[in-house]
């Protein structure tokens, strides 16, 4: 291997500088110890005390290709001018020899500049201090960038492409999933403001108790078994009043409070009562269920079951949005039941009355039970 020293000395006054130059095949080495240049490097400095001083360049510009002509790719200098984009510092042409395109070299703890309506791409941002946006950032991630403005309060949601934030909602509201659709809140409905229990009734077969041992008019009758009446919870009335009945055929009689503003957008009051058809069939027993001055159904006597047992199912919308709100009635082997659509001010309370009916007391048997559920609709 041909190995050339080249010495060079530099007077002044009393002062010289002896620096050796090592040319070798795989490369150059300077440094002052003689040694060879590392074989993966086609230029090798070293040294112990001294640095290597990249050319001091003032760019006018992240563009400039005056300043230094034709500047190759990938040419290093460090920049002087702090009036150009990014300031003092190294950079380096990302771009060519006839549009530079001078890149910074960002220090460890230093984070990329996030423009005004732009998202954040590449591989992540590795920093200590505190990054101030001034500007939505947007996420994207598997998906679409969106620009995510939360309000305080507001709970993040996805919506297949992008991140959302629903509203903040009211205290004491509750956040529902609407599956694919955003979530809402919704007030959870409130038997009566105190949510006090009205009445606790003791587990008898076939026992009735006068609404006054409950509460509500004098001489009106609830069911008493937890078969027999089901509003919420298992043995307990609450805000559940006995209505006094005209008709001494009619054997029970209740009605549940809705107080105003407790129910919400796409909430519904939903009951349900079985009914055996072997007990009915021709026994005389009815159902009318009437909801504030709205009577939702008025069933005189039922003598078309023909199926061993049906369930007369029924649900009020009240939701004050442009599409109607109906009650709607359905059961399985009676036919011909038409409900009128309802129009239901929910800020109003109203009252929802069941009463039934029978000629012959033993045919209340007929109703298992009766069960009224406040639900969210989809």
């Amino acid at each position: 291997m041909k190995k050339i020293s080249i010495f060079l000395f530099a007077f002044c006054t009393f002062n010289f500088q002896l620096l050796n130059f090592n040319s070798f095949a795989q490369g150059v080495s300077i440094n002052t110890t003689g040694n060879e240049a590392n074989n993966s490097a086609m230029l090798d400095v070293s040294s112990t005390n001294h640095g290597m001083l990249i050319p001091r360049v003032s760019l006018t510009s992240t563009t400039d290709i005056t300043t230094i002509a034709s500047p190759a790719s990938s040419l290093l200098v460090y920049n002087t001018n702090g009036g150009i984009a990014g300031g003092i510092g190294f950079y380096y042409n990302a771009g060519t020899t006839t549009s530079a395109s001078w890149t910074q070299l960002l220090a460890g703890n230093a984070v990329t500049n996030i423009a005004t309506g732009t998202g954040l791409t590449g591989g992540p941002i590795i920093g200590t201090g505190t990054i101030s946006l001034s500007t939505p950032v947007s996420v994207a991630n598997g998906g679409t960038a969106g620009s995510a403005t939360p309000t305080a309060g507001a709970v993040a949601y996805g919506n297949g492409t992008t991140y959302a934030f629903t509203a903040a909602g009211t205290s004491g509201q509750v956040l529902t999933s609407q599956e694919a659709a955003a979530p809402i809140w919704t007030t959870p409905l409130s038997a009566d403001a105190s949510e006090t229990v009205k009445g606790i009734v003791e587990e008898a077969t076939n026992a009735e108790v006068t609404a006054g041992a409950a509460t509500g008019a004098t001489g009106a009758k609830l069911f008493v078994t937890p078969e027999k009446f089901n509003l919420y919870k298992s043995k307990i009335y609450i805000n559940a009043t006995g209505v006094s009945t005209t008709s001494a055929t009619y054997q029970t009689a209740f009605s549940l409070a809705i107080p105003g503003g407790t129910l919400g957008t796409n909430s519904c009051i939903r009951f349900f009562i079985p009914i055996k058809q072997t007990q009915v069939n021709g026994g005389g027993t009815s159902v009318k269920i009437s909801y504030g001055s709205q009577t939702l159904w008025d069933a005189t006597t039922f003598t078309s079951i023909s199926s061993a047992s049906c369930m007369v199912t029924g649900f009020i919308i009240a939701n004050n949005s442009t599409s109607a709100q109906k009650s709607e009635v359905m059961s399985n082997r009676i036919t011909n039941i038409n409900i009128t659509d309802l129009t239901v001010d929910s800020t109003i309370s109203q009252n929802l009355i069941v009463q039934i009916k029978s000629s012959n007391a033993s045919y209340l048997d007929a109703i298992e039970a009766v069960s009224i559920i406040v639900e969210n609709l989809k």
